[in-house]
């Protein structure tokens, strides 16, 4: 990544800056308090969310709310820029945008995004990376480094992820207790009491099977006696019903009797009332013809009275026709005036229709084609998104078999054709054995040389300093063997010996780099012997994983298990991030359409609001036709109401004529009727027993045939009772009814033993199914017994990986950062020292020449802490994150001059490997190493920036 500008507004002690970045080095020089961290600060709080105390304290003092906007350019090759505003009163707003539009304006969809776009894998929080890695805060380079052990270690293991293992080594515990406590133990207390609530299931099977037995004969004895019971209530109900059927027809033949006797009388009184009803119809016969001249008279006076009515209502009529002929005449002038006025309107809002119909087609044609062309181009992206969606989906499922088969590879794995190679490299590592030990003994020999050189050296030089103007320092006189003074001598003595003493020295360096090699050399050897001897072994998991391997990538070929994997892996990495380029590419593109997409949508809007314009002049014509019709409707309803009631008018007064003969006919008719009222009397007094004449002869011939019938029956019956008495016999149903009763005694007397004995089973069957069913809760709970020591055990198994995983990672952690450590600080300190993190993370210097030479770092001097100090921070660096920017805060603090100046050098040599180094600085160390050097100045308590 690469920070392109900061932008601070009210920010503490600024006011409103703006910082540019440049790659390389960034040196921000000032005095301390001058508001150099502050700018280390915004960036951090900016993109990690890292702040020293509460939010609200960033705000300059007396403004209400400051700002922060940092530009930058991240991995995966965008331009982003974040704005934070942060409030004096606390809160505030984030916004994170991209080279187009805001993406984010949530705190933790920036956090996710940062991380994503930055290629940040770890799972600490963005703030803690940034504080304790990134950009180490002044004082705090040394100060983990000489806590107590126990904090250190606790504090460092957070830093490096180690602590989780604990915790879920902890919280693992607390599930397996769990599982025995609230799982394990209630389940083994239910199988012990259903264990025991179960006994005797294997007695109570064979009592079922006798009672069961014992049940099927008494049924069999029961059925036997019910057959025989069975034949002699079918004799018995057989004799009861001769019995009865003889009742029977007696009692028949009585109600036989009874039924001929009273239609007999029946018929005797129809026969008088035949006489009454024919005398009645003699008398109606006779006055018929009078009756019906009476009625027609009646409704011809009803008729004419109705006419009467009418004429009498004629006058008023007359009168009110004539109004109403005048009030229609004076309608039909005003609709017709309004039907001509409302006529011209709709003509002319038809043309003005026609008109804005034709320009609305010529738009909506054009939106149309825009809109279509726009679905293609967006269809044709989707299209490529959804293969790229594709490809990328096929790419992780290829990443998890790859990391599934890499996963597989033998931990001591060795290239099935490296076995020849690894045994060269055993003999070579020989001959450097013995070229080791050589060096050894040369060391040794070379060590007595070098502190005889060095007595005598020291001699010699406490000579010198006796010696007085050129004197024998015995003697105090003149050498006479010599000519030149005695000081001149002892000095040429000494530069010989020193001469020697550094031809030593060089021959010392050269063994003890070979003799240095020793220990790795045995470790090579160990370890050669160690490939060699797991070779079968390797070679058999290497052959079935490449067998697994030509499966999936359909090869038979002979290769290299891991770097196969590693290139796939390589490969498939590349193909990741093509396709992470071309899906935001595609996202860009898509981006490109949105101010397009707004004209289209701009111009449909346009034709959408013409298009119901015209809809609604449309409905506003149909409503008025509408209404034009309606009145046109109204004007002939008018009309024709307006001709009728004329000719109504003309018809009434010529009826008015015939009123004075409807008046003498209605006096003619009543006179008449009058003398026909005696008549009318007798006839309707007499009709009704004169209609009887015919029904009444119809019973006496329906009593005469149900008397013939009744007979025919009785004559039948009584010759039946005759045949029935003769087959009767009192002895024979007595004995039926004792061997009935004998039968039925016996059957409910073994019912009775069986119905018992079925209780009994039914009972003892209620017994054993719920035996069967505490039997199988019991197999039920035996198997979750199981399934809770699998999961315990397992448990166990995965606390006791958790237990030495951390240990294990540690190591590897610290030997890395130890081993980068060093080499950096060889480079600060010019030292032949060696850095060495023991397991609570204790730091010492270790002489490369006498490893027994070693110094904790609480021992070393200030300026040897702080060396120690970034080196290690570097080297954590390079294992924690994959960022290429850092942050140095005050490295030179408590350095002498030439440390300052090698400090200077590193930071030159560490710049190369990344993108941008920030120095935060008050000397002049980094001026001349820096690509961009930032100078801050404090004046009246307002920072200013020059570049």
């Amino acid at each position: 990544m690469r920070l392109l500008s900061l932008k601070v507004k009210n920010i503490k002690t600024y006011v409103d800056e703006t910082i540019r970045f440049s790659d390389g080095i960034n040196c921000i020089l000032g005095l301390n308090g001058g508001g150099k961290s502050t700018i280390i600060e915004s960036i951090g709080y900016a993109l990690f969310g890292y702040c020293k105390g509460k939010n609200a304290q960033m705000v300059r003092h007396g403004e209400k709310q400051g700002s922060i906007e940092l530009e930058f350019i991240a991995n995966d090759g965008l331009r982003y820029r974040i704005e934070k505003v942060i409030r004096a009163k606390g809160g505030g707003k984030s916004s994170m945008y991209d080279e187009n539009m805001m993406i984010f304006d949530k705190e933790e969809d920036i956090s996710a995004c940062v991380k994503r776009v930055l290629h940040i894998q770890t799972s600490q929080r963005l703030e803690k990376i940034y504080e304790d890695v990134i950009a180490v805060p002044q004082g705090k380079y040394v100060s983990v480094f000489l806590n107590k052990p126990a904090d250190r270690k606790k504090e460092i293991d957070k830093l490096l992820g180690l602590d989780q293992y604990r915790e879920i080594w902890l919280k693992l515990r607390d599930v397996k207790n769990y599982i025995e406590t609230s799982e394990k133990t209630p389940l083994l207390n239910d199988s012990a009491r259903l264990s025991g609530a179960s006994e005797g299931f294997e007695g109570n099977l064979n009592n079922r099977k006798k009672l069961s037995e014992n049940i099927s004969k008494n049924e069999q004895k029961l059925a036997e006696i019910n057959t025989k019971f069975s034949e002699v209530k079918s004799s018995y109900i057989k004799y009861q019903k001769c019995v009865e059927n003889a009742s029977k027809i007696a009692k028949n033949i009585d109600e036989i009797n009874n039924k001929i006797n009273a239609k007999n009388e029946l018929k005797n009184n129809e026969k008088n009332l035949l006489i009454s009803s024919k005398k009645s119809l003699e008398i109606v016969q006779k006055n018929t013809p009078f009756f019906n001249k009476f009625n027609d008279n009646e409704k011809a006076i009803k008729m004419l009275s109705e006419k009467q009515k009418e004429f009498a209502n004629i006058s008023k009529q007359s009168m009110s026709l004539e109004k109403e002929i005048a009030t229609f005449s004076e309608s039909i002038r005003l609709l017709s005036s309004t039907v001509e006025n409302e006529e011209i309107e709709c003509k002319e809002l038809e043309e003005q229709i026609k008109k804005r119909e034709l320009i609305l087609s010529a738009e909506y044609k054009e939106y149309l084609a825009l809109k279509e062309d726009y679905n293609d181009k967006i269809s044709n992206l989707e299209n490529k998104e959804r293969s790229c969606e594709k490809e990328q989906k096929d790419l992780a499922e290829e990443e998890i078999y790859l990391n599934r088969f890499y996963s597989s590879i033998p931990s001591n794995y060795t290239d099935l054709s490296e076995l020849d190679m690894l045994q060269k490299q055993s003999e070579e590592l020989d001959k450097q054995k013995k070229a080791i030990e050589d060096a050894k003994y040369q060391l040794n020999n070379i060590s007595k040389e070098l502190i005889a050189l060095e007595t005598e050296l020291s001699h010699k030089e406490e000579l010198l300093s006796l010696s007085k103007d050129g004197l024998c320092p015995i003697f105090n006189c003149k050498c006479v063997s010599k000519d030149k003074d005695i000081s001149c001598e002892i000095n040429d003595q000494i530069k010989d010996i020193k001469s020697k003493i550094e031809t030593v020295k060089e021959n010392y360096s050269k063994y003890e780099i070979i003799a240095s090699e020793e220990q790795d050399n045995y470790a090579s050897i160990f370890n050669l012997q160690a490939q060699i001897k797991d070779y079968n072994n390797v070679s058999s998991s290497l052959l079935k994983l490449k067998k697994s391997i030509g499966e999936y990538y359909d090869i038979s070929d002979d290769y290299d298990v891991k770097a196969f994997l590693d290139e796939k892996i390589e490969k498939l990495k590349i193909k990741k991030e093509e396709l992470d380029s071309f899906s935001e590419s595609i996202k860009k593109e898509k981006a490109k359409y949105v101010s397009i997409s707004n004209d289209i949508l701009s111009k449909g809007l346009m034709c959408e609001s013409e298009k119901k314009w015209i809809d609604d002049a449309k409905n506003t014509l149909k409503k008025k036709n509408d209404a034009l019709s309606k009145k046109r409707d109204e004007l002939s309803k008018t009309t024709e109401k307006n001709n009728s009631s004329q000719k109504l008018l003309d018809s009434l007064q010529d009826s008015l004529i015939e009123y004075d003969k409807i008046n003498n006919q209605i006096e003619e008719l009543r006179n008449e009727n009058n003398d026909l009222a005696s008549a009318k009397e007798e006839y309707l007094s007499n009709i009704n027993n004169a209609n009887k004449v015919n029904e009444i002869s119809s019973n006496i011939s329906k009593y005469d045939d149900e008397i013939k019938g009744l007979e025919k029956e009785l004559d039948d019956l009584k010759l039946e009772l005759d045949t029935v008495s003769k087959d009767l016999n009192s002895e024979t149903i007595e004995n039926l009814e004792k061997e009935k009763e004998e039968l039925g005694n016996k059957s409910t007397e073994i019912k009775t033993i069986i119905s018992k004995q079925k209780e009994e089973l039914d009972e003892l069957n209620k017994i054993i199914f719920k035996q069967q069913d505490m039997l199988k809760q019991k197999e039920q709970i035996d198997k979750q017994i199981d399934k809770c020591n699998n999961i315990i055990a397992f448990i166990e198994k995965t606390r006791a990986v958790y237990q030495v995983l951390p240990q294990t990672l540690s190591k590897t952690y610290r030997e890395g950062i130890a081993s980068i450590a060093t080499s950096k600080y060889r480079l600060i300190s010019k030292d032949n020292y060696r850095i060495d993190i023991s397991e609570d993370y204790n730091i010492s210097l270790i002489n490369m020449a006498n490893s027994s030479d070693s110094t904790d770092i609480a021992f070393l001097s200030g300026g040897e802490q702080m060396s120690v100090a970034i080196a290690v921070r570097l080297a954590m660096l390079k294992y924690l994150t994959n960022l290429d920017i850092y942050f140095l805060d005050e490295p030179t603090v408590n350095l002498d001059y030439e440390r300052r100046i090698r400090v200077g050098e590193v930071v030159e040599e560490m710049s190369k490997g990344l993108k941008q180094l920030f120095v935060i600085s008050h000397d002049d160390t980094f001026d001349s190493i820096s690509q961009n050097l930032i100078k801050v100045l404090k004046v009246n308590g307002i920072s200013n920036v020059i570049e």
